[in-house]
């Protein structure tokens, strides 16, 4: 019966069956209407036309009611589960998300929250929902002070009808601590009521990363004081002040003095302690408009804000008896600080930061060449400073030679004065720069910038190697070689990448290694004595000869001469030039000669340009002689064919 039920009342069967049914009810009722009253015949059909008609019409009407009605039914119950679906699905988007979200009324009271937002906020949903979530987790200021009776921030977004963002938020969690949010609100608007979806998340650790960060850039991490770049940023400012409002302001290079000694004492670890320990010491001496900052290792860098010149020299005494007071103690070893400090005034002609530290620097290193812990003013009409801007403007160039292989070497002979062995060749290597435009320039132009500023490790590599090249090209000449002279400078011998350089080339051309000899200058073998005679040792036991260079031009040559393992001294030249003139100069060379030639030491005699000074040094007994009057200096190019 159900199953009739459910047939006869489907749209697309009512839509045809119910206009039969109901003309056929028609027609029936019309039979029994002729019969009873008008009492016509059973098969009158003029009786039952109209009957027949207003019965199919009326069947086909209702049908197409009923078809019409039951469509929007179930278009209703279709689309209500449709948004039922489409409800469920976006509460679990609304659930999955990673941010908190919640809705509040124009009053503050919590309507919906995520397990997003309760998980960050450390609360239960029945904790929230229906309270004033105002109270509960958003009544601090960003720097922590309680606001809670002033109204939530969020509830503006009402009365000013548009959604809004906050940043640096703070919320509460339910365990008292802090987070740092960031917050959009957006106003809803309906027939219900005004209401407000706030959205954030937690950025705590973002901006912890931030300032982190920050921090990085701006100070540093060793010492804590303001890094080189926000020190730079500092002093262009100062800079700008001085221009702008004619204010007197001053910048102090700071480097303490042997810092390395403690470093190859006591290791780096005690030197990054003396660092930090000297920072917090100098920084109690400055003023608070005073800018002190890190520039790198050892170097610090002080802005002095509105101070005269006349309270300058004032100041830095009193900083440098304050420094005098620190001592710094390491196990059992106590050090001293001294301060080399060059000083550049901020007036109209510096004009930014590079300039200025530039200048400071400058004076910072000649200030540490006049022996330290002393301070030094930058003065651009100062003969020093001149000379440093100069060997400044060489260092370019040399590292541009080096590049574009604009430096050759050349050759000048060294003649034995007596007869034995005059048939080897014996020769010093020379070396020597073009210029962009070809031109040769002599070593005194750029050598003194290149020891200046360490560029001799470089160029002796250069050399060494540009020598050994001519010895393995031409291996034929070497039978015929006494030896080849070439100069190391102290720099290069300090230097332990050069000097297992050196000794891996050596060690390939181990038969050889005797016809080398390297020249190092009686300066650098006093200054830096045990490295000297170590890297003589190392050099020997491969077979190769040294020679001590400006022989006679320390106040303590002799007394040296016995701890040296050389093969040959040559006597500085400045006694050689006027020997013939010169009778304390005679007398100078020919007491060298006497205690080299105890000591089993050739002599050399440089500078030698006439044939009468030759002959007064074969007369005094000196081996061998080198100068102008015997050979002027030549490209090896053009002899060895090698450049």
């Amino acid at each position: 019966m159900k199953r009739f039920y459910a047939g006869v009342m489907h749209p697309q069967i009512a839509i045809w069956l119910w206009p039969i049914l109901s003309m056929g009810l028609l027609l029936v009722l019309a039979v029994f209407y002729n019969r009873a009253f008008c009492g016509g015949p059973l098969l009158d059909m003029k009786g039952y036309l109209i009957p027949a008609i207003y019965g199919s019409t009326l069947g086909l009407a209702s049908a197409a009611w009923y078809r019409r009605s039951m469509f929007l039914f179930r278009e209703s119950q279709e689309r209500g589960l449709g948004y039922k679906k489409l409800n469920r699905r976006y509460e679990l988007i609304l659930q999955g998300t990673n941010e908190g979200i919640y809705e509040i009324d124009c009053y503050g009271k919590c309507l919906f929250i995520n397990h997003a937002a309760l998980k960050i906020l450390g609360y239960q949903e029945v904790e929230i929902l229906g309270k004033n979530i105002h109270d509960l987790i958003h009544n601090h200021e960003r720097w922590g002070e309680s606001y809670m009776n002033s109204p939530c921030l969020f509830l503006e977004v009402i009365k000013k009808r548009s959604e809004a963002s906050f940043y640096d938020e703070i919320m509460i969690r339910k365990d008292g601590t802090r987070l740092i949010a960031e917050i959009r609100a957006y106003p809803v608007f309906d027939k219900e009521g005004d209401f407000i979806v706030v959205i954030f998340h937690d950025a705590t650790n973002e901006k912890q990363l931030q300032q982190r960060i920050h921090h990085m850039a701006n100070f540093d991490e060793l010492t804590g004081l303001v890094s080189r770049s926000s020190f730079e940023k500092n002093l262009q400012s100062m800079i700008r002040d001085a221009h702008e409002n004619n204010k007197s302001h001053a910048l102090l290079y700071i480097d303490i003095d042997q810092f390395k000694i403690v470093n190859d004492i006591a290791g780096h670890v005690a030197g990054d302690i003396l660092l930090q320990k000297f920072s917090s010491h100098l920084i109690k001496f400055i003023r608070q408009a005073d800018v002190l900052g890190r520039l790198g290792g050892d170097e610090f860098g002080l802005i002095l804000n509105n101070l005269k010149l006349e309270d300058l020299y004032l100041y830095i005494t009193k900083l440098q008896e304050h420094v005098g007071s620190f001592l710094f103690e390491w196990d059992e070893d106590s050090f001293k600080v001294g301060l080399s400090i060059g000083i550049c005034l901020l007036d109209k002609q510096i004009l930014n930061a590079t300039q200025a530290l530039k200048r400071a620097d400058q004076a910072c290193c000649l200030s540490k060449e006049s022996g330290r812990n002393q301070y030094l003013v930058f003065n651009s009409d100062d003969p020093d400073f001149c000379t440093m801007n100069k060997h400044m403007g060489w260092v370019a160039q040399i590292n541009k030679a080096l590049n574009e292989n604009r430096f050759f070497l050349r050759r000048q002979s060294i003649e034995r004065l007596s007869n034995r062995k005059k048939n080897l060749d014996r020769f010093e290597i020379l070396l020597s720069m073009r210029d962009h435009t070809g031109e040769v320039l002599p070593p005194g132009n750029f050598l003194p910038a290149a020891e200046r500023y360490n560029l001799m490790p470089l160029i002796d590599s250069m050399v060494v190697q540009k020598s050994f090249e001519w010895m393995d090209d031409n291996s034929e000449k070497i039978e015929s070689l006494d030896f080849l002279s070439i100069n190391l400078s102290g720099d290069s011998i300090s230097d332990e990448n050069f000097r297992q350089y050196l000794q891996s080339e050596l060690e390939k051309r181990h038969t050889i290694a005797h016809k080398i000899c390297f020249e190092i200058t009686e300066t650098v073998a006093i200054q830096k004595m045990h490295k000297v005679v170590e890297f003589l040792r190392n050099m020997r036991r491969l077979g190769c000869r040294f020679a001590l260079d400006d022989f006679g031009s320390g106040m303590a040559s002799f007394a040296y001469l016995k701890y040296l393992p050389v093969n040959f001294v040559k006597i500085d030249g400045s006694f050689i030039r006027d020997i013939k003139n010169n009778p304390l100069s005679r007398e100078i060379v020919e007491s060298m000669h006497r205690i080299a030639r105890v000591m089993r030491i050739s002599t050399i005699a440089e500078h030698a340009e006439d044939e009468e000074t030759v002959a007064i040094l074969r007369q005094i007994g000196i081996d061998f002689v080198q100068g102008y009057v015997i050979d002027k200096p030549s490209p090896l190019s053009e002899t060895f064919h090698v450049e």
